[in-house]
This record gives structure tokens, sequence and C-alpha cells, in this order.
């Protein structure tokens, strides 16, 4: 009779050697879908965000206004308000601003490339104002058109990934997110 006793150093190598190249092959689809899953976390939280601020504007009959802020060390926030004194910026001392406050987060692996409006960018104010009747537009000035609508950018990375995703944002504050060829055709670039 054999005593068994354990794996042999033959078999343990073999089976080390066969998790490597099994990891070796996986990493890289990993870190692709860890990036997707990125763009559509950044996706969906600013999703939230238009959707809560054209809530906020047809309930209380004011416009509100989704800012995107300058990234932290934490992420990028998001806020929501409801802007009583039509300045298209928070203030904090005004109750209305103040009581009506939503703060939002992306986190720093997902960055925010740009938001166009139409033929307008403006990199230092990615702000969207929802009016009282549920119509976005950019801060001064006129309401979406069918032609004017947001188009926003994201990149997230993974590893050696990097995924870009577009959204669109129509006249009522629906949103779609655009295929690679449909993002290429809406806003042509890097």
């Amino acid at each position: 009779m054999k005593n068994n006793r354990g794996f042999s150093a033959v078999e343990l190598l073999i089976a080390v050697d066969g998790f490597g190249i099994i990891l070796i092959v996986a990493t890289p689809i990993i870190t692709e879908f860890l990036a997707e899953q990125r763009a559509n976390n950044g996706i969906q939280t600013l999703s939230a965000a238009i959707q809560r601020a054209r809530f906020l504007s047809s309930s209380n009959n004011r416009q509100s206004v989704i800012t995107i802020g300058a990234a932290t060390p934490e992420g990028r926030p998001v806020q929501i308000y409801l802007d009583d004194n039509f300045n298209y910026a928070y203030d904090d001392s005004n109750v209305i601003e103040k009581q009506s406050r939503i703060d939002l987060l992306i986190p720093n692996i997902v960055t925010i490339e740009s938001i166009l409006f139409g033929d307008y960018e403006d990199a230092a104010d990615d702000s969207l104002v929802f009016m009282p009747n549920g119509v976005v537009k950019k801060p001064n000035t006129l309401p979406a058109t069918t032609g004017n609508l947001p188009l926003i950018k994201l990149c997230a990375m993974g590893g050696n990934t990097t995924v870009h995703k577009t959204m669109t944002v129509s006249k009522f504050g629906s949103f779609n997110v655009l295929s690679e060829e449909e993002a290429n055709a809406a806003c042509p670039g890097p």
C-alpha cells in the first residue's frame, strides 16, 4: 500500500504555472471590464443628477442647476440645487438653495472630458440648468433645441484600457448613452 501524504513538488509547480497562465490571460479582460463598469457608474451618477434636477425644477416651479465641480482628492463633486436668485451659482446664505442642495460624487477614476451644448463649450462652466417647465439649457443661453442638445463625454481608466462614453440629454431631460459610432459622429475629435 502506498501512503499519500500530499502533493509532490512537481504537481505543485504545475498547478502554480497553470494559475499564472490563467492570470496572465484574464488580466486584460478584467481591467477592460472594470473600466467599462467605472464609466457606467459615472453615467449613472450623472443620470441620477439630471433626473433629480428636472424633478426639483418642475415640482417647485423654479429653475434648478447641476454644477459639476473641479476634481478633488475624493472625486469630482456634482451639486444640484434650486437657483432661487437666478445667478447660476450656489448661495449658501439663500435658505431655498441651501435646503434643496444635493451633493453627489463621481470617483476620480472617471474623468468628465467635456460638456458640449451644441457649439457651446466652456470647461470652466460645467453646469446645466433645468427651467420650471423641465427644459434643459446652459447658463446664460437659450433653452435647448433639437440641434442644440447637451453632450457629456466621460472617460474611465482600467489598467492600460481607457473607455470613453458619451451621453446626450434631450430637451426635456431624458438621457441616452451613445454607441461609439454615434459618439464619434456627434462630437468628432479626441
